[in-house]
């Protein structure tokens, strides 16, 4: 994932979300299409991934709102709209479509990070010290492909060296906020 400045990407203070949901729509248009057509059927996987609708709508929102709706996403029954409840309730009636939900915890973790974060400079400026190979070795331990039971034994071995698997510890909370504020207190001198 990526966070996006408008200081870096003037064009995100003026996107049109209704013109960009309007593009998304006549995407799955086209898809649906090709699809009833038998055309989408003879295409490589290479060329279905590319014209198969990823997004069903964008709209801003709070990061609070975010946080809460990712932390949300394993709760039987909670939907972040009509349009997703739908969906699970169409793909969940055959099980090789839908076996279970995204967790969006890991999600919920990395805006709980960037929300410890105060600003766009100090976040800049923290990113532009690390590769994204260093973050990948420090931070990542879920991988595609792991089984529910990976998930669980990996999350169990973090846990009992005395690391949350998900979140900073209030410690180490704590102790990134007093740094983030001395680079911020030293970059205004």
């Amino acid at each position: 994932g990526r966070v996006c400045f408008t200081e870096e990407n003037p064009f995100l203070a003026n996107l049109d979300i209704d013109d960009v949901n309007k593009k998304l729509r006549q995407r799955r248009k086209s898809f649906r299409t090709k699809v009833i057509s038998g055309e989408y059927w003879k295409l490589s996987q290479e060329e279905k991934e590319r014209i198969s609708p990823e997004v069903h709508k964008l709209e801003w929102m709070p990061l609070s709102e975010m946080i809460k709706l990712c932390l949300s996403s394993m709760i039987p029954g909670f939907y972040v709209n009509e349009w997703q409840r739908q969906q699970f309730t169409m793909l969940s009636k055959d099980s090789k479509c839908l076996r279970r939900r995204d967790p969006m915890f890991m999600t919920a973790a990395t805006l709980l990070e960037v929300d410890l974060i105060q600003n766009a400079r100090s976040l800049k400026r923290m990113s532009d010290r690390l590769t994204e190979k260093e973050l990948a070795n420090a931070e990542q331990w879920l991988f595609e492909g792991m089984t529910n039971e990976d998930v669980l034994r990996v999350t169990k071995r973090r846990l009992s060296a005395g690391a949350n698997p998900s979140f900073l510890t209030p410690n180490r909370w704590n102790s990134a906020r007093k740094e983030l504020d001395a680079a911020e207190q030293i970059s205004r001198l």
